[in-house]
């Protein structure tokens, strides 16, 4: 094993000129926005819900009926689903390349390449939650610190709504399930080769199958802002938001997409370089129905919104990977946003994305408190400023967390034998 130097580990300099830079030949770029644009349009999510816990609920009304923007930003839980589908696509990339060129695939050396990369910030955020966590915080959170053991476990997504530590840390308890099954059903794939497809379509009709029963039993009427969410209100959030088994449909179309990127993609090249201009309706239409799901808005207690609950984010995550593939395969000049969208801008702040999606939270919940007491009026510049400062306090913690914990702990993987 090659010695380990402390230095070079935690090297400012080092790590930051790998935030900035990237040196990968087989880098895929469009990932970089795709990850920065679903952080972001999450941060805005929880800037809108997090501030619901403090500010009047007339307030919040106001707001609403205001601007539609806002309904967009409402709908930021998909962003989510659009996470779920890039790390399917990653995850079974890097085991179809390490099987080709190793012939297997090293299965502990895949969960401690995953720890690694998941766990110490994870671990660093919720110590400091745990020790930090203060009484008067009660008013608008309750203290869940004593089930941080199943955090640590990553089973926190099977307690209730309520009892939850760190609630938005249910994704990354689902992801990291995931990938404890994932290595068994990627060697299944290996030896039914010819039938990847049927088995991953029927996989993700299944886990359409799954929200649908057990969806059955909720009865909801009135507007899908009343029951805010879709299947994150609070009745449903237990039942079909937060567990692996309703929510890993997104997971297997961004398996499909890497599959199809390794059988096909020469083809699919080929096909849309004679397409040419016309690519660019495919792109339209692809984007138009990926844009049009976040602003649907209609009664839940229709046919139609009773279907659209339980299926929009397997057709959102369709979608999604179909648009991956589109911007991996066809020449930039053929499509309206790839280039925009492989932009090397987009890099820092898609390695900053998991540390941001961790700390974010923290910062938007401390900085509200800071500037006022629940149910406290105020004005949308105090609310904007106290905006302004939690991000910038997210994108400090983000930058720190990864100099000092994620570089380090994602450079020690190339120590692993």
């Amino acid at each position: 094993m090659k010695s380990i130097k402390a230095r070079t580990l935690f090297s400012v300099s080092e790590n930051t000129k790998s935030l900035l830079t990237n040196e990968n030949e087989n880098h895929f770029r469009i990932i970089d926005s795709l990850r920065s644009l679903s952080f972001h349009w999450v941060f805005w999510f929880h800037v809108i819900y997090i501030l619901k816990l403090f500010i009047p609920e007339d307030q919040m009304e106001e707001y609403f009926q205001a601007t539609s923007v806002l309904t967009f930003f409402w709908r930021g839980p998909l962003a989510v689903d659009v996470f779920f589908v890039i790390s399917g696509f990653l995850i079974t990339m890097l085991m179809i390349f390490e099987n080709q060129k190793k012939g297997r695939v090293d299965v502990p050396r895949f969960y401690m390449r995953r720890f690694l990369r998941l766990m110490p910030v994870y671990f660093v955020a919720m110590l400091i939650i745990y020790v930090g966590y203060l009484p008067q915080f009660v008013k608008v959170q309750p203290d869940n610190t004593s089930n941080i053991w199943a955090n640590i476990f990553y089973i926190n997504n099977f307690l209730p709504y309520s009892k939850q530590f760190m609630l938005w840390s249910w994704s990354l308890a689902v992801e990291e399930q995931f990938y404890l099954l994932f290595p068994f059903l990627f060697v299944l794939l290996l030896k039914v080769r010819k039938m990847v497809y049927p088995l991953l379509a029927a996989l993700i009709v299944l886990s359409f199958g799954i929200r649908f029963f057990l969806f059955e039993p909720h009865t909801l009427n009135g507007s899908l802002e009343e029951h805010y969410l879709l299947d994150l209100s609070p009745n449903l959030f237990s039942s079909i938001y937060d567990k692996l088994y309703t929510r890993f449909g997104a997971i297997l179309c961004g398996v499909v997409a890497a599959y199809i990127y390794v059988d096909y993609s020469e083809i699919i090249t080929k096909w849309l370089a004679k397409l040419k201009e016309k690519a660019k309706m495919l792109e339209i239409i692809l984007l138009l129905g990926l844009l049009s799901i976040p602003l649907i808005t209609f009664n839940v207690d229709t046919a139609f919104g009773h279907y659209f609950i339980i299926s929009h984010r397997t057709l959102f995550s369709i979608i999604m990977a179909l648009l991956l593939l589109l911007y991996l395969v066809a020449d930039k000049s053929n499509l309206f946003l790839k280039g925009l969208l492989e932009s090397k801008i987009w890099y820092p702040f898609a390695q900053l994305s998991y540390s941001n999606y961790i700390w974010h939270p923290m910062a938007l919940f401390v900085f509200y408190f800071i500037f006022w007491e629940p149910d406290e009026f105020l004005s949308t510049n105090e609310i904007i400023a106290s905006i302004a400062i939690s991000y910038f306090a997210t994108m400090l913690l983000s930058y720190l967390s990864f100099i000092y914990i994620e570089k380090p702990c994602m450079s020690l993987r190339k120590y692993l034998k």
